[in-house]
């Protein structure tokens, strides 16, 4: 956990430095010291050896450390020699060795890891212009490279970890500014494709390898962090004083497989889309995430999987939104996921439908819970965190869409509730809820009548269902079911109008 933890912290200051960024006129020594303030800000002991030739600043033995103190470890990074180059016009030319190694040594207050990579260009070029206070860089390259070469686990080298991952045909844009008390950095980045490759092996464990491709990709971000003069080993404190960071990431075709060898022998995975987008943000307030992904396609094998697995997707899509802050008002929340139109191959079908009585149509599940919460504290607080309270309470709660569909059959539904967190006794120790549920199953009967007649269901199980159905729903068409489940006020639970507790 502290080593993701770390690892988001220095991505970054990594990409603002090695991709990193008009107005004015700008220095080298302008340049250098916006970085450090932006790198101090963002939590980080900078340390360098400085000189000058010519119109040449040289900034030397970088090195990057972040102490999050005895329980939760540090991070330390040496990523060797640039140069900033005063161009006589207002800009500066911002230089890195072709092939810049790069250690990282990572702490969690048990095993340390030390990893050794180099990071590789060709065909570089990147410019600083703009004013001391707010710069900006634009850079191409034809190609970008970053190459794990060691892995050092307690003082161990791993023997068999590999690692690579290439930017082919870069090209770019990011500023960094000053805003008052906090520096903002924005970049937008674009690459004809991203590929990587992997390969970890442990002796009488087994072996992984992994490999993928993502095309004509689009990166975006934006942050703002509070100005520090000395680097915080606080990261929560950085937080609440105000940082905020949003990210989007597009692509086109992208796939990736993964294979290798454990217990149960080889196994082997392909996934494909024809896209995938994912949007993030998160500040002191809230967070929030959406993915979402079209034209999938996934095969597996082996792993423990008695025969190979395949299906289709049209498309995928995950949203979630939470406050993370104490709330005077109630503020929202949101989870969702949607699963479009999924196949599975008729060889599959046939184990469970030999005769083709049910009908093999992509299959759809989708759902979209929405609401407000109010919370009693900072979630991330450590007096929340160890705590056994529960730290707020929902408010209101929207089933904004319910959808499935698979068999022949298709059930949807949607409402809203409100609670009564003032009364706990209604519903044994459960706010009370007020509102209502609509749903609506079309083909439901025949699904089942074919599931009884496939002998998947038997009849006494399916005569119970059909029961269930005509206590809480209504026929208002050729295989057609409505209900509208309701609590009202007085705690009260209605079907159709009719209550039933």
């Amino acid at each position: 956990m502290n080593f993701l933890k770390n690892m988001g912290w220095t991505v970054p200051a990594t990409l603002a430095i090695s991709s990193t960024t008009a107005f004015a006129d700008v220095t080298p020594e302008d340049v250098w010291a916006l970085w450090q303030d932006y790198l101090t800000s963002s939590g980080y002991e900078v340390s360098a050896d400085t000189s000058t030739s010519g119109n040449v600043l040289i900034v030397d033995n970088l090195t990057l450390s972040m102490d999050h103190g005895e329980d939760m470890g540090g991070f330390s990074a040496q990523m060797g020699t640039m140069t900033f180059s005063d161009n006589k016009d207002g800009t500066v030319q911002i230089g890195f060795a072709d092939n810049m190694p790069l250690t990282m040594s990572m702490t969690d207050g048990e095993e340390p890891l030390d990893l050794a990579m180099v990071v590789s260009y060709i065909g570089l070029d990147m410019v600083a212009s703009g004013e001391p206070t707010n710069q900006k860089y634009d850079f191409t390259a034809d190609n970008m490279k970053l190459a794990l070469t060691e892995v050092v686990v307690d003082g161990e080298a791993v023997e068999n970890a590999s690692f690579s991952m290439d930017f082919a045909g870069s090209k770019g844009t990011s500023s960094l500014a000053i805003a008052g008390d906090m520096i903002e950095t924005m970049q937008a980045m674009t690459s004809g494709a991203i590929t990587f490759t992997g390969a970890f092996s442990e002796p009488g464990e087994g072996s992984m390898n992994v490999s993928g491709n993502f095309a004509d990709t689009m990166l975006s971000t934006s942050a703002s962090l509070p100005i520090t003069e000395e680097p915080s080993s606080d990261p929560l404190a950085m937080f609440y004083g105000g940082m905020q960071g949003t990210t989007k990431f597009t692509s086109g075709v992208s796939t990736v497989s993964l294979s290798g060898q454990d217990n149960d022998g080889p196994f082997q995975m392909d996934v494909s889309a024809a896209s995938n987008a994912l949007e993030f943000d998160m500040d002191s307030d809230h967070i929030r995430y959406d993915t979402g992904a079209e034209g999938i396609a996934m095969t597996m094998f082996g792993g423990g999987i008695p025969f190979p697995l395949s299906f289709e997707m049209a498309s995928t899509s995950t949203n979630f939104e939470m406050p993370l802050s104490r709330t005077e008002t109630p503020a929202p929340f949101a989870l969702g996921v949607t699963f479009a139109d999924l196949s599975v191959p008729e060889m599959l079908w046939g184990m469970v439908d030999p005769t083709g009585q049910l009908p093999h149509d992509p299959a759809t599940v989708s759902i979209n819970i929405g609401g407000t919460a109010t919370l009693f504290g900072d979630l991330l607080s450590e007096d929340v965190m160890e705590s056994d309270d529960i730290p707020g309470e929902v408010n209101t709660v929207t089933v904004e869409n319910l959808l499935l569909r698979i068999a022949g059959a298709e059930l949807t539904g949607a409402g809203a509730a409100t609670l009564d967190n003032t009364d706990l006794t209604t519903f044994d120790g459960m706010p009370r809820p007020e509102g209502s549920l609509s749903l609506k199953l079309v083909g439901g009967n025949k699904l089942l009548d074919t599931l009884v007649g496939m002998g998947l269901v038997p009849e006494d199980q399916a005569m119970g269902a059909r029961m269930m159905m005509g206590l809480f729903a209504i026929p208002t068409g050729d295989d057609q079911l409505e209900s509208t489940l309701e609590i009202n006020a007085e705690g009260h639970i209605l079907a159709n109008g009719q209550r039933i507790q």
